[in-house]
């Protein structure tokens, strides 16, 4: 019987209703747990926690674009590692993908719960200040005194530590998405920022070093962060009590991010 609708049919598919089928080993592993996916550009990253059984030969990973049903094999022998990445995919699609664990006689197991997960082409939207996205500056000015900024001037933080820049970012799905921004820092010191997420810290000691003068603009470091479905608040808080850098942009690169209200 083609139990899990494969077209296929495995050992243990082969002989589920023979009493004498060889071998004493019946049962199959625990379903995997844990599963997740991660949606990217032409990719889905899926990751599980680990089986635990000593006679495991390792896992399965079937997909389907119908939730529940019509899930297809996408490797051709069992995986070692807990872990799997996608890429034949396509963007603007759904996927569905459920796992098994697979044992050293091949019993294979009920499948794990369902994950689902849309790839999408990765892109990168700038928010200036006085703009959508942007929601201020706590406490501070929007200044427009020291050249080469873009847009309207440049959020300019008053100097403390706590004081921070906010913006509100709309994810098209739930992942890890890049953040950098452009600054100039006319002190000799190096400056640094967190970020926060919803009010969670997800990132600290973000290095703004001196560009050379107020006047001398440049880009950070790319910062990950996850972000939630819809709407995001993102805080760029000072961690020194001179401030932050003078921030021109804060850029977003990801799937299909958009400035929030």
């Amino acid at each position: 019987m083609d139990l899990n609708e494969d077209c296929l049919i495995n050992y243990y598919e082969f002989a589920v209703f023979a009493e004498n089928w060889e071998g004493p080993e019946r049962i199959p592993p625990a379903v995997p747990t844990g599963l997740l996916a991660w949606a990217g550009d032409g990719m889905v990253t899926l990751d599980w926690a680990d089986n635990t059984e000593s006679d495991l030969l390792g896992y399965n990973v079937y997909r389907s674009e119908t939730s529940g049903s019509g899930y297809i094999l996408l490797n051709p022998e069992p995986l070692t590692a807990s872990a799997y990445v996608d890429t034949s995919v396509q963007n603007g699609l759904t996927y569905y993908y459920v796992v098994t664990a697979v044992d050293n006689l091949l019993n294979e197991s009920a499948y794990s719960s369902e994950v689902i997960a849309a790839p999408d082409s990765i892109t990168t939207i700038v928010i200036q200040e006085n703009e959508p996205g942007f929601i201020g500056v706590f406490t501070g000015t929007i200044d427009s005194n020291n050249a080469g900024f873009t847009g309207t001037g440049f959020a300019n933080t008053n100097n403390a530590v706590g004081m921070y820049i906010e913006w509100s970012v709309y994810a098209a799905s739930a992942g890890t998405y890049q953040l950098q921004w452009r600054y100039a820092n006319g002190s000799t010191n190096n400056r640094t920022g967190a970020v926060s997420v919803g009010g969670v810290t997800q990132a600290t000691a973000i290095s703004f070093p001196s560009t050379g003068g107020w006047t001398s603009w440049t880009t950070s470091a790319l910062v990950p962060v996850s972000l939630s479905a819809g709407s995001n608040r993102i805080r760029l808080i000072a961690e020194m009590s001179e401030g932050l850098a003078n921030i021109d942009w804060m850029s977003v690169t990801g799937v299909s991010p958009l400035p929030g209200s």
